[in-house]
């Protein structure tokens, strides 16, 4: 007889994603809020000269366009994403 737990619920982990907003905060004097276009970038290709490869944008208030950031980055492997000024 095969054991069957129907209580049993499978679980997917998505890695999860940290962001920094030092660089946005640097440049604007605030931390991001509000609606607008956001431009999100891989915190290990910020200091590469050809950084603009690797910055994606999202339009949305900041918490729509972190939100789908999260998403794309996560798919990618990425782990460390920063909020570019």
């Amino acid at each position: 007889m095969a054991y069957n737990n129907s209580n049993t619920k499978a679980r997917t982990t998505q890695a999860r994603v940290l962001f920094t907003t030092s660089e946005y905060e640097k440049s604007h004097a605030k931390q991001p809020r509000g609606y607008g276009s956001w431009a999100f970038c891989n915190v290990d290709a910020w200091s590469r000269n050809d950084y603009l490869d690797f910055v994606f944008f999202y339009k949305g208030t900041f918490t729509e366009a972190k939100r789908d950031a999260a998403r794309d980055f996560a798919a990618s492997g990425v782990r460390y994403v920063m909020v570019c000024p």
